[in-house]
């Protein structure tokens, strides 16, 4: 066993005890809060009771944005496309920032006023049982090709380091993160996400002071522009990043669709309520500001030291391995395996809410506190094994989807999170048919191969901008129905008694 792969092995089992054992601990001291009754069981299990302190929901929502892809396709796209990458990327740094500032503290709020366990469930005290529903089955429909997607990019880290078949490090790390996220739910994503994002942190700053120290940063951008002097000039490589491209996808894409996300936004229903959210925008903030300047010098030095790469994905992993000691290099690969963990496990809590608390809510509540527990561990290990799944021989255009997976998921939910949160007049028509109208969009126009991207807008720029003119249209034409709840939603300090469907 290499000493890289031993480093891996030693995370991997760090992460399966401190997901099963801090929830353990939190949940016996917890017992006589939350009681045994349904809806403490299903808060207990999702929103982890809601003892989350802000300083960790902000590296939890900081490290589920931040997943294995952007780990290594930030290094990729500097190093295939040059700086410009780093304006493309930019964007990122305040993704997290921006969901946690204009939606945090709100959801904390009516999570906490309603004693919802979902955002579908929030969806639907505000616009109707069946919105919550349909929104609950649009998060499992897209969230599924994203969750094999990250534990085939966690499969592929364990694989570059063990010499290990892929399908025998699929079953390795999906065996791992059902074990912990199913037995530990909302606690152990977020206290393992804590972990995740320490070891993330580290192996960034380590790979980036390594390879300055080696290059420095001036050397680094005179050998990137001997080596082509697109890689250090706009718009790029390929005349990659024009101004239509990087405001259409890459503000859309990475800041405002950042806001549409249920499984970082679902995160803040977990937080204590009553608290200040200045450190989880602090914490989140310096996560953020630290990790991608780290990325964008580890593309850069890859393409100084490594120019002849088979393919720009293995920038990152190539170069953690080439200019690191072996421990170090399993550091800055635990990292990236970090990433992707936090992601998957996020997804995965989020669609096995959606199913078990938000389509099938009404059985679910019929049954008893202890035939609930079970439920909610069967379904969670069912959500996760089908992604492992999956990833063991994904589809063809399973990649494909998942890449789009955040951009439908952002331009679906975007208008419908801050017409619920902040807008009286946006009706149920309003709000699903803007988020049904912005999903297709982007799938449609990504799979149909006569979509030309009027004006150079990415596809997904179109999805948003035309998904919130039909939420806002609709919601003027018509009224709003008779389930709908409306002014306890915009009432400072009015809780109330809602009945759960």
């Amino acid at each position: 066993m290499s000493m890289a792969f031993a480093v891996v092995i030693l995370f991997l089992a760090l992460n399966l005890g401190v997901g099963l054992y801090r929830p353990k601990a939190v949940r016996l001291a917890d017992k006589q809060k939350t009681g045994q009754n349904a809806e403490g069981v299903i808060s207990d299990y999702y929103t982890a009771g809601r003892t989350i302190s802000t300083w960790i929901m902000g590296l939890t929502v900081a490290a589920t944005i931040i997943s294995g892809g952007s780990l290594i396709a930030t290094p990729s796209l500097i190093y295939a496309k040059g700086l410009v990458g780093a304006a493309w990327q930019n964007n990122g740094l305040w993704y997290g920032v921006l969901g946690t500032a204009v939606l945090g503290k709100r959801f904390t709020t009516l999570g906490n006023r309603f004693k919802v366990s979902s955002i579908p469930e929030l969806l639907g005290i505000r616009f109707g049982q069946s919105a919550r529903r349909i929104t609950g089955i649009m998060i499992v429909v897209i969230l599924f090709a994203n969750i094999s997607t990250q534990f085939s990019g966690s499969a592929r880290v364990i694989e570059s380091v063990s010499g290990w078949s892929y399908a025998a490090c699929i079953i390795l790390i999906g065996v791992i993160m059902t074990l912990y996220i199913s037995f530990g739910g909302a606690k152990a994503q977020s206290w393992t996400n804590v972990l995740q994002a320490g070891f993330m942190t580290f192996g960034l700053v380590l790979i980036a002071v390594v390879v300055l120290s080696k290059l420095g940063l001036v050397n680094m951008i005179t050998t990137m522009d001997s080596i082509d002097p697109e890689l250090v000039r706009m718009p790029g490589v390929d005349n990659y990043l024009s101004i239509p491209r990087f405001i259409s996808y890459g503000l859309c894409l990475m800041a405002v669709v950042g806001i549409g996300q249920p499984s970082a936004q679902s995160r803040f229903l977990a937080t204590k309520p009553g608290t200040s959210f200045k450190p989880a925008i602090i914490f989140g903030s310096i996560a953020i500001l630290i990790w991608y300047p780290c990325m964008y010098v580890a593309g850069a030095a890859a393409k100084c030291l490594l120019p002849n790469l088979n393919s720009p994905d293995l920038a990152f992993p190539q170069l953690a391995l080439t200019q690191l000691h072996p421990l170090l290099a399993g550091v800055c690969l635990a990292g990236v395996l970090g990433a992707t963990m936090s992601t998957a496990t996020a997804l995965v809590l989020t669609a096995s809410a959606s199913i078990t608390n938000d389509i099938a809510s009404g059985a679910v509540r019929r049954m008893s506190p202890r035939g609930i527990k079970i439920l909610l561990i069967v379904s969670t290990l069912v959500v996760s094994l089908g992604g492992v799944l999956m990833a063991i021989d994904p589809p063809e255009l399973l990649m494909t989807l998942s890449t789009l997976a955040t951009g439908s998921m952002g331009c679906a939910f975007t208008p419908m999170f801050l017409g619920m949160a902040y807008f009286p007049g946006t009706t149920k028509a309003g709000a699903l048919s803007g988020g049904i109208l912005g999903a297709g969009i982007v799938l449609v126009g990504h799979l149909n191969p006569a979509w030309t991207n009027p004006l150079g807008f990415h596809v997904i720029g179109w999805g948003l901008i035309l998904g919130t003119l039909v939420t806002i249209v609709v919601s003027k034409l018509t009224k709003h129905s008779q389930e709908e709840v409306i002014e306890p939603f915009y009432t400072d300090g009015m809780v109330i008694e809602v009945e759960k469907g």
